[in-house]
Protein backbone atom coordinates (compact mmCIF):
# COMPACT_ATOMS: atom_id res chain seq x y z
CA UNK A 1 0.00 0.00 0.00
CA UNK A 2 1.54 3.37 -1.19
CA UNK A 3 1.31 6.93 0.86
CA UNK A 4 -0.98 7.80 -1.92
CA UNK A 5 -3.55 5.05 -1.00
CA UNK A 6 -3.25 6.17 2.51
CA UNK A 7 -3.34 9.46 1.94
CA UNK A 8 -6.77 8.91 -0.37
CA UNK A 9 -8.12 6.47 2.04
CA UNK A 10 -7.71 8.83 4.92
CA UNK A 11 -9.13 11.60 3.19
CA UNK A 12 -12.61 9.51 2.00
CA UNK A 13 -13.13 6.81 4.93
CA UNK A 14 -11.41 8.48 7.70
CA UNK A 15 -14.47 9.87 9.16
CA UNK A 16 -16.90 7.07 8.07
CA UNK A 17 -17.87 4.33 10.83
CA UNK A 18 -15.38 1.08 11.09
CA UNK A 19 -17.76 -1.09 8.72
CA UNK A 20 -18.01 1.29 6.11
CA UNK A 21 -14.13 2.25 6.13
CA UNK A 22 -13.65 -1.76 5.56
CA UNK A 23 -16.48 -1.71 2.79
CA UNK A 24 -14.93 1.66 1.55
CA UNK A 25 -10.89 -0.09 1.70
CA UNK A 26 -11.93 -3.64 -0.23
CA UNK A 27 -14.19 -1.64 -3.21
CA UNK A 28 -11.01 1.04 -3.24
CA UNK A 29 -8.62 -1.73 -3.79
CA UNK A 30 -10.17 -3.85 -6.29
CA UNK A 31 -10.43 -0.85 -8.80
CA UNK A 32 -7.77 1.37 -7.91
CA UNK A 33 -5.08 2.02 -10.42
CA UNK A 34 -1.10 1.46 -10.02
CA UNK A 35 1.06 4.07 -11.26
CA UNK A 36 3.99 1.50 -12.21
CA UNK A 37 1.36 -0.53 -14.49
CA UNK A 38 -0.03 2.37 -16.22
CA UNK A 39 3.96 3.22 -16.82
CA UNK A 40 3.96 0.11 -18.25
CA UNK A 41 1.29 0.21 -20.38
CA UNK A 42 2.02 3.87 -21.54
CA UNK A 43 5.48 2.94 -22.51
CA UNK A 44 4.32 -0.42 -24.55
CA UNK A 45 1.14 0.95 -25.90
CA UNK A 46 1.25 4.74 -25.56
CA UNK A 47 0.88 5.35 -29.20
CA UNK A 48 -2.76 3.98 -29.00
CA UNK A 49 -3.43 5.67 -25.76
CA UNK A 50 -4.50 1.83 -23.81
CA UNK A 51 -3.12 3.94 -20.88
CA UNK A 52 -5.36 6.69 -20.84
CA UNK A 53 -8.24 4.14 -21.34
CA UNK A 54 -6.46 1.92 -17.91
CA UNK A 55 -6.95 5.45 -15.75
CA UNK A 56 -10.48 6.04 -17.33
CA UNK A 57 -9.94 8.79 -19.19
CA UNK A 58 -11.74 7.60 -22.54
CA UNK A 59 -11.86 10.70 -24.39
CA UNK A 60 -8.09 10.92 -23.91
CA UNK A 61 -7.99 7.72 -25.30
CA UNK A 62 -9.78 8.27 -28.19
CA UNK A 63 -7.67 11.01 -29.54
CA UNK A 64 -4.42 9.18 -28.78
CA UNK A 65 -5.71 6.39 -30.88
CA UNK A 66 -7.24 8.54 -33.61
CA UNK A 67 -3.53 10.35 -33.49
CA UNK A 68 -1.67 6.56 -33.55
CA UNK A 69 -3.76 5.28 -36.13
CA UNK A 70 -3.83 8.47 -38.29
CA UNK A 71 -0.35 9.24 -38.30
CA UNK A 72 0.27 5.10 -39.60
CA UNK A 73 -2.84 5.88 -42.24
CA UNK A 74 -0.78 9.35 -43.15
CA UNK A 75 2.20 7.61 -43.76
CA UNK A 76 0.98 4.13 -45.36
CA UNK A 77 -0.66 6.63 -47.78
CA UNK A 78 2.38 8.88 -48.76
CA UNK A 79 5.06 5.75 -49.05
CA UNK A 80 2.50 4.11 -51.23
CA UNK A 81 1.66 7.06 -53.63
CA UNK A 82 5.54 7.86 -54.00
CA UNK A 83 6.07 4.49 -54.62
CA UNK A 84 3.66 4.59 -57.18
CA UNK A 85 4.59 7.64 -58.84
CA UNK A 86 8.44 6.32 -59.22
CA UNK A 87 7.25 2.76 -60.59
CA UNK A 88 5.64 4.01 -62.75
CA UNK A 89 7.92 6.73 -63.94
CA UNK A 90 10.38 4.03 -64.46
CA UNK A 91 7.97 1.77 -66.28
CA UNK A 92 6.97 4.83 -68.76
CA UNK A 93 10.31 5.78 -69.45
CA UNK A 94 10.15 9.17 -67.66
CA UNK A 95 13.44 9.69 -65.66
CA UNK A 96 15.63 9.03 -68.83
CA UNK A 97 17.09 12.37 -70.55
CA UNK A 98 15.15 14.52 -67.59
CA UNK A 99 11.87 14.18 -68.71
CA UNK A 100 9.93 14.31 -65.60
CA UNK A 101 6.00 14.76 -65.88
CA UNK A 102 3.66 17.04 -63.96
CA UNK A 103 1.78 13.75 -63.07
CA UNK A 104 4.33 12.06 -61.58
CA UNK A 105 6.04 15.18 -59.72
CA UNK A 106 2.54 16.28 -58.58
CA UNK A 107 2.25 12.62 -57.08
CA UNK A 108 5.42 12.92 -55.54
CA UNK A 109 4.43 16.16 -54.07
CA UNK A 110 1.28 14.70 -52.83
CA UNK A 111 2.60 11.26 -51.31
CA UNK A 112 5.44 13.91 -49.10
CA UNK A 113 2.09 16.15 -48.23
CA UNK A 114 0.98 12.74 -46.43
CA UNK A 115 4.23 11.06 -45.11
CA UNK A 116 4.97 14.98 -43.59
CA UNK A 117 0.83 14.84 -41.81
CA UNK A 118 1.96 11.42 -40.31
CA UNK A 119 5.00 12.34 -38.77
CA UNK A 120 4.10 15.69 -37.64
CA UNK A 121 0.66 13.29 -35.86
CA UNK A 122 3.22 11.22 -35.18
CA UNK A 123 5.47 13.60 -33.11
CA UNK A 124 3.33 15.34 -31.62
CA UNK A 125 1.44 12.11 -30.75
CA UNK A 126 5.22 11.65 -28.70
CA UNK A 127 5.24 14.98 -27.13
CA UNK A 128 2.09 13.75 -25.37
CA UNK A 129 3.22 10.13 -24.00
CA UNK A 130 6.27 11.87 -22.94
CA UNK A 131 4.28 13.95 -21.05
CA UNK A 132 2.34 11.44 -19.87
CA UNK A 133 6.03 9.59 -18.69
CA UNK A 134 6.74 12.51 -16.69
CA UNK A 135 3.50 12.79 -15.17
CA UNK A 136 2.03 9.28 -14.64
CA UNK A 137 2.46 9.43 -10.47
CA UNK A 138 -0.06 12.20 -10.84
CA UNK A 139 -2.46 11.26 -13.43
CA UNK A 140 -2.93 7.96 -11.11
CA UNK A 141 -3.51 9.76 -8.36
CA UNK A 142 -6.04 11.52 -9.35
CA UNK A 143 -7.71 8.30 -11.30
CA UNK A 144 -7.60 6.70 -8.01
CA UNK A 145 -8.81 9.93 -5.95
CA UNK A 146 -11.95 9.84 -8.80
CA UNK A 147 -12.53 6.07 -7.75
CA UNK A 148 -12.90 6.97 -4.55
CA UNK A 149 -14.80 9.71 -4.39
CA UNK A 150 -17.60 7.44 -7.03
CA UNK A 151 -16.93 4.69 -3.90
CA UNK A 152 -17.64 7.34 -0.79
CA UNK A 153 -20.74 8.64 -2.56
CA UNK A 154 -22.31 5.18 -3.18
CA UNK A 155 -21.67 4.12 0.73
Amino acid sequence: MDNIDQDIIQQYAGSLPEDQQMKFKLEYYGHRKNHWINLAICLATGYYGIHKFYLGQKNAGFVYLGMGLGSILFFIIGYFVMIASMFGGFRMGMFEGGNYSNMMLGNLFAGSIFFILGALLALVLMILILIDICTFKKQTREANTEIAKTISSNL
